[in-house]
């Protein structure tokens, strides 16, 4: 993927202003540009604003893909019907 320049300098600047790590504002940027909704569990986004940030629960029972699956979709408060678990 190319980093094309509108995202380099939206990087550049949510680096400064939000305080967040470079990959972090190229991915801020990125969801910026392209008029994305930006869901994530990684911690680093937790105060950054328009970014669904969704605490990863950590344990023997809380790991795996449909777990992480689970929690987003309470997180937006999506009923069973919404969403659908293929193992």
């Amino acid at each position: 993927m190319d980093l094309h320049s509108s995202i380099a300098i939206g990087a550049a600047k949510s680096s400064q202003e939000i305080k967040i790590i470079t990959a972090e504002s190229i991915i801020l940027a990125t969801k910026w540009v392209h008029s994305t909704k930006l869901w994530t569990q990684d911690a680093g986004f937790s105060d950054v604003p328009d970014v669904e940030y969704c605490k990863l629960i950590v344990g023997a029972a809380a790991s795996g893909p449909i777990t992480i699956l689970l929690q987003l979709a309470l997180k937006v408060n999506l009923g069973p019907s919404s969403y659908r678990i293929i193992a």
